[in-house]
């Protein structure tokens, strides 16, 4: 019964027992530091008093005294080591237990539990194992009320996890218009390397996902990131005779006039498709249509 009423105090109360627990660590930790040494102003005279100038004990009773009195401070000590230890493996798993119980909340839109827990102090930005936060978690889920409450406890926009994904990449990628203006209001960003950059919008432009380019384009990705080739997503579009995507990233501004590490410009890349249609569009003879 003590347990139960102890786990659904901290459901309810999790910021008043996570103190619980820090004040009982830091009483250990003190405990531990006061053992260390004699316990009085005697038991220090007799350890001082028990060698001469030589490092001999002055008698076996002295020696079986001073050895008995620091047998029991290290005895102390080793106790409440181990308390300690037992103390910070109970913080360690009721945070990861907390952290699992938010990021479940921002997945099926239980805003009453983040309400909950940020209110009692519990840091909104704590993350799983791969880095992913309860903001990131909304944003694939589409749970915009989610996100509008995890902002105004001020959870951070541009955390990235262990794959570089932020939750403006979570938003865009999962056709979340609505969130990515909400997080892209908040000042949000895509936080990734040109690399990075250049690999997610080719790799949008390869398969020909109109959609998530334009997406992508309006989160803000750089439009000009190469790849280890020098290749942009104009090259790639080319290179492709996809006349349509072309068309999108010229008119944000790409510059097609860029040469990859072999010299070959995005025109370079249309005549290797032989593409007269496509070509004419690079050379200006064909007017920019929407």
């Amino acid at each position: 019964m003590p347990c139960l009423t102890y786990k659904l105090l901290a459901q309810d109360h999790p910021g008043s027992v996570a103190k619980i627990r820090q004040n009982l660590l830091a009483k250990v930790e003190r405990t531990s530091m006061q053992a260390q040494l004699p316990r009085s102003l005697e038991e220090l005279r007799v350890g001082s008093n028990l060698f001469h100038m030589s490092g001999s004990y002055q008698s076996n009773d002295q020696a079986d005294e001073c050895f008995e009195m620091w047998s029991n401070i290290a005895s102390k000590n080793e106790s409440l080591t181990v308390v300690k230890d037992l103390v910070k493996m109970h913080m360690n798993k009721n945070h990861d237990d907390e952290t699992t119980r938010l990021l479940f909340a921002a997945s099926r839109g239980d805003t009453r539990t983040i309400s909950l827990m940020s209110d009692h102090g519990f840091d909104p930005n704590n993350h799983d194992y791969d880095h992913r936060t309860a903001l990131m978690i909304a944003s694939i889920k589409g749970n915009a009320d989610v996100v509008k409450l995890l902002l105004h406890y001020n959870a951070d926009l541009n955390i990235t996890d262990m794959h570089g994904s932020s939750a403006l990449l979570e938003a865009t990628k999962n056709g979340h218009d609505d969130i990515l203006n909400l997080l892209f209001e908040h000042e949000a960003s895509l936080c990734m390397p040109d690399s990075q950059a250049a690999s997610v919008l080719c790799q949008a432009v390869f398969e020909g996902d109109i959609l998530l380019i334009k997406q992508l384009l309006k989160a803000g990705i750089n439009i000009n990131a190469a790849d280890y080739d020098k290749r942009t997503a104009s090259h790639i579009a080319a290179a492709e005779g996809n006349m349509a995507v072309i068309r999108i990233l010229a008119k944000r501004g790409a510059d097609l006039s860029a040469a990859d590490r072999w010299g070959n410009t995005v025109r370079d890349a249309a005549a290797s498709y032989n593409s007269h249609r496509l070509i004419e569009f690079l050379d200006g003879k064909q007017e920019l249509q929407t």
